[in-house]
């Protein structure tokens, strides 16, 4: 209507010298709304990495695949450089030098985790080497190291592989392994496994002076299908796995006869004897449990437990928050509450029924949380961030 009134009463000639003027006037409203636009963008996407890059810790490194054949170890996975100086870091075997390494390699698919950080888009390796003839039959250390030094960057995040002479136990079936570590890969199942008792074993020595030798009588709560259990026969003792998948608590008592399996309820109670373990080991099962389930399972870990027994448990904290990309105030809800339930997590649905499928979740916690909450069960000896898997936090505890 306005164009149409403008037509009919200013002159075609002065309408023609106004219009370009309209026109650059509307032009630069849209590209000032626009420029507005992305500095608001920016300024949120500049926060929102900020916060993750705060939580995310030390860069991270994984080890994906190892395989062995003869006497030639090739293992994989990729390395976020500190800095972004690839040059600054290389691999290591047993405290020396791979023949090849093969690093960066192109990471889209780490880049898309983590999208904060540009050298995080080429972050692959690839490292192959012969080993010794005593190389081959023992544990190797696999080693994210500095170039100048050979040092680790973190010894905590060491990983080790045990070659297969040295691991003749019975693998599971792929669907068991998947339900376990999210992944059907024997490579991947045995090597986290066999990490993680290391780990374990060094964390207990380092906190209170010795290992898993000293411990008696073991719980693996939560056992899965024994992807750390397999190793804990090398200790002595007596060894119990519990887990409510009871399809993988019958393979375990079918495949693993060092130890005695219990097949556990969603909530507990348990059968289990009051004051029966002086060690508890709990990985990834706190990382699936409500809030309020939490809770009662503190508690009955708190009856089964021996006097001045020690329990491990991994936690979902910081840096696996740093993986995510949740909104900047779901971040934030989360530091202020401590507890993030993010839902149902449909990993054990081929074990898991109607109402069950909605009990294993995904969970995340912060340290404060966990210092005022679990310490009404125990005490909170240490909790070391990043250290099992070199993604959860190991919440070290002791009962009174």
């Amino acid at each position: 209507m306005f164009r149409r009134l403008a037509r009919l009463v200013i002159p075609r000639p002065l309408r023609d010298r106004i219009r370009p003027i309209v026109f650059r006037a509307e032009y630069a409203r849209r590209d000032a709304e626009r420029d507005q636009a992305i500095a608001e963008e920016r300024r949120r996407s500049g926060e929102h990495a900020a916060l993750l890059r705060s939580l995310m810790g030390r860069e991270p490194w994984c080890v994906d695949t190892v395989a062995l054949e003869g006497n030639m170890l090739t293992f994989s996975g990729w390395a976020i450089a500190p800095g972004g100086d690839t040059t600054a870091v290389t691999f290591t075997v047993s405290d020396r030098l791979p023949e090849r390494v093969d690093y960066p390699l192109p990471s889209e698919d780490i880049h898309k985790i983590f999208w904060y950080l540009p050298q995080a888009s080429r972050a692959r390796f690839s490292c192959r080497t012969e080993l010794t003839a005593p190389e081959s039959s023992q544990p190797l250390a696999l080693k994210l190291v500095t170039t100048s030094t050979l040092k680790p960057l973190d010894e905590g995040q060491n990983y080790y592989y045990l070659p297969p002479a040295l691991d003749t136990l019975p693998m599971p079936d792929a669907a068991k392994r998947q339900r376990v570590v999210a992944s059907e890969s024997e490579s991947g199942f045995l090597t986290e496994g066999f990490t993680t008792y290391i780990k374990l074993d060094k964390a207990l020595e380092r906190t209170f002076g010795h290992g898993l030798g000293r411990f008696k009588h073991v719980l693996d709560w939560g056992c899965g299908c024994g992807r750390v259990t397999r190793y804990l026969d090398r200790d002595g003792g007596s060894i119990t796995g519990a887990d409510i998948d009871g399809e993988s608590v019958h393979w375990c008592r079918q495949n693993l006869a060092f130890a005695t399996f219990e097949h556990i309820p969603l909530h507990p109670p348990t059968s289990i004897a009051s004051g029966s373990f002086d060690l508890v080991l709990g990985i990834s099962v706190f990382t699936h449990l409500s809030e309020r389930d939490e809770q009662q399972w503190l508690a009955e870990l708190q009856r089964i437990a021996l006097p001045g027994a020690v329990l491990l448990m991994s936690v979902h904290a910081d840096s696996t928050m740093s993986r995510l990309s949740l909104p900047v105030d779901v971040i934030r809800s989360w530091k202020a509450t401590g507890f993030l339930d993010l839902g149902a997590n449909r990993a054990l649905a081929e074990v898991l029924t109607g109402s069950e499928t909605e009990y294993y979740r995904d969970t995340y916690h912060t340290v404060p949380y966990i210092r005022e909450n679990w310490a009404r069960y125990f005490e909170i000896v240490d909790i070391v961030p990043e250290y099992i898997g070199n993604l959860q936090d190991l919440v070290i505890m002791r009962k009174a």
